[in-house]
């Protein structure tokens, strides 16, 4: 696992978007319904934590405010090329 820690600041108040799995419930289970894949819009002020999962290809996003975790199909180096974007357009428009 290779993780990447983000600090708040002015500097890294952005939006990305990522693809994360659809949480499923139960009767998802039962029924072995496949993961559903989802696009969802993240602000790069309230992420905690980034962490990769090499052996399951998956990396996870932990938030500031709710101390929850959603799991995304994008690389870590993607998730962080995406803030850099993000962040960047940011400080060029203030």
């Amino acid at each position: 696992m290779k993780p990447a820690r983000c600090y708040a600041g002015s500097m890294l108040t952005g939006f990305i978007i990522v693809e994360a799995l659809q949480h499923s419930d139960e009767v998802d289970k039962l029924l072995d319904k496949e993961e559903q894949w989802i696009d969802v819009l993240i602000n790069t002020h309230d992420i905690s934590t980034v962490y990769e999962d090499e052996e399951a290809e998956r990396c996870f996003i932990t938030f500031l405010s709710t101390d929850k975790e959603i799991t995304t199909k994008n690389t870590l180096d993607e998730i962080i090329q995406k803030i850099r974007r993000a962040t960047a357009l940011n400080f060029y428009t203030q």
